[in-house]
């Protein structure tokens, strides 16, 4: 299947700009995230550091690769949404629901709806990697993407705050 180019786009930058946000904020708190990790006891304590690193390099190379949708960035990306997907739901299997997801920013627990939204990402680094026309981009394409990542951005990040609001009211009630 060739696809139009313009959403083809904004499926591969919004997808550099999650990667990127993430490891931004797992390279500022690197000893936060590596507990995180810990948490989720998946992994023996030694590994844990040299693990959190590796997830971090791994998140800033598909960034940059996603921004030029290089196939072996959004596959990697496919790869470790599904990892990260399939470790939350571990340990909602567990019953350990209260642990902190560790994607980057405000602490959120892991839920049913994190390994729904993986998969949706999942879908969108896939889409990112279908072949496209070779129509020439024009400024309109340009204003079309810049909009459209403006939209997405707003919707994941409402998304991601309605989540985690949603689970502070949960302690409250």
């Amino acid at each position: 299947m060739i696809v139009d180019p313009v959403p083809v786009i904004v499926a591969g930058l919004a997808i550099a700009w999650l990667f990127a946000h993430a490891a931004w904020h797992k390279l500022r708190a690197l000893q936060d995230f590596t507990a995180i990790l810990g948490s989720y006891r998946l992994l023996p304590g030694a590994l844990l550091r040299p693990a959190a690193i590796v997830l971090v390099a791994l998140e800033c190379a598909i960034a940059a690769g996603a921004v030029v949708r290089a196939p072996v960035a959004l596959i990697g990306a496919t790869g470790l949404l599904g990892a990260y997907a399939i470790a939350i739901a571990i340990n909602l299997y567990r019953d350990r629901a209260l642990l902190d997801c560790g994607c980057g920013g405000p602490p959120q627990p892991i839920s049913w709806w994190l390994v729904l939204r993986n998969l949706a990402l999942i879908g969108a680094a896939a889409f990112a990697h279908l072949p496209t026309t070779d129509r020439a981009l024009g400024p309109l394409d340009a204003v079309t993407i810049a909009g459209a990542l403006l939209l997405v951005g707003s919707v994941y990040a409402t998304a991601n705050t309605l989540h985690a609001a949603r689970a502070q009211l949960e302690e409250w009630v």
